[in-house]
C-alpha cells in the first residue's frame, strides 16, 4: 500500500502562522506571500474591491475580502477563509518545494494537488467580462486559472523537487480547463509537468455551471448516460492517442454526507 497526499498550495486557511503573520502589517515580511491589493472607492469614499471577480465557491460575493487592519484586500478565490498564496514570490514556491520535500523523506508515494492550475494569476487583474449583467460580481477564472506563469511553476518544481525521487506519482486537479492542448501540455508522458490531471468535464455533467445568477455553481442541470460516456470517451481518446495519462474517477473532492436521518421506532 502507498500513501498519496492531498497537497492545498494555491491557498491557506485565514488561521495558518503565514496569513496571521501577512495581514498583521504592511511592511511584515510576509506580507508579500499573500496577494493584497489596494481598495477603490464609491462616491460615498467606501472602499471597494480591486476588481469585479466572484468567489468560486460563491459566485456573488467578491473574492476580494477587506481587512480592517491594515485597510486592503487579500484575494481568495474560494472562500474568506482560504487565502490565495501570491506564486510571484519567490519566496512562497521555495517553502512549497521545502513541503513536498518534508513528506517525500518520509515515503510518501506523491500528491494530489489541489486547484494546482489557479497558482499563476494575470497581475493586471483586470476586471472580468460581464456575462450576469446587474450583478456586481462577474466569473473571473480566465484570470485566475491557467495562468501566464503556470507551466513555469510546475517545471520549476518538477526540477526542483520532483525529479530527484523515484517513482513519484503527481495528479493535478484542474477546474476551468477544457482545451486538449493545454492540458496534454500539462501531462504528456515526456514532457509533461504532472503525471495526471483531474479535468472537471466529468464531475461538472450535472451541473448547471452557474449560468444563471444566484444559482450558484453546484445548482443541478440535466444530464443522461450518453454525456457521460462522451465525457470519458472523449479524455480517453485524447490522452490514448497524445501520450497522456487519462485519470478515470467519480470523486475529485473530499465531502461531507449529510446525516442519516433517524428512523421512527418500530411498531411491530
Amino acid at each position: 500500500m502507498k500513501l498519496v497526499m492531498d497537497l492545498v498550495v494555491n491557498h491557506t486557511s485565514n488561521e495558518h502562522a503565514w496569513f496571521l503573520e501577512s495581514r498583521s502589517s504592511l511592511d511584515n515580511p510576509k506580507r508579500d506571500w499573500y496577494i493584497w491589493k489596494k481598495p477603490k472607492y464609491n462616491a460615498s469614499g467606501n472602499p471597494q474591491p480591486p476588481n469585479n471577480w466572484g468567489q468560486c465557491l460563491g459566485e456573488n460575493n467578491s473574492a476580494w475580502i477587506y481587512d480592517a487592519t491594515t485597510q486592503e484586500y487579500y484575494f481568495a478565490a474560494f472562500t474568506p477563509e482560504q487565502p490565495d498564496l501570491n506564486w510571484e514570490n519567490a519566496e512562497v514556491r521555495a517553502a512549497v518545494h521545502d513541503i513536498l520535500r518534508f513528506w517525500l523523506d518520509r515515503g510518501v508515494a506523491g500528491f494530489r494537488m489541489d486547484v494546482i492550475n489557479f497558482i499563476s494569476k494575470d497581475q493586471a487583474f483586470p476586471d472580468a467580462e460581464v456575462v450576469h449583467p446587474g450583478f456586481a460580481c462577474q466569473p473571473g477564472h480566465a484570470y485566475f486559472a491557467n495562468g501566464p506563469r503556470l507551466h513555469e511553476f510546475l517545471r520549476e518544481m518538477k526540477h526542483e523537487v520532483l525529479d530527484k525521487y523515484d517513482e513519484v506519482f503527481t495528479v493535478g486537479e484542474m477546474p476551468c480547463v477544457r482545451d486538449e492542448n493545454e492540458i496534454l501540455k500539462i501531462v504528456h508522458h515526456e514532457r509533461g509537468f504532472l503525471n495526471m490531471i483531474f479535468h472537471f468535464e466529468l464531475v461538472e455533467i450535472d451541473s448547471a455551471g452557474g449560468e444563471v445568477p444566484g444559482d450558484g455553481r453546484m445548482s443541478i442541470g440535466k444530464w443522461g448516460v450518453p454525456d457521460l460516456r462522451r465525457a470519458v470517451s472523449r479524455w480517453q481518446t485524447v490522452m490514448g492517442d497524445n501520450g497522456g495519462w487519462n485519470a478515470i474517477y467519480c470523486e475529485n473532492h473530499e465531502y461531507l454526507n449529510p446525516p442519516i436521518p433517524t428512523l421512527p421506532p418500530s411498531h411491530n
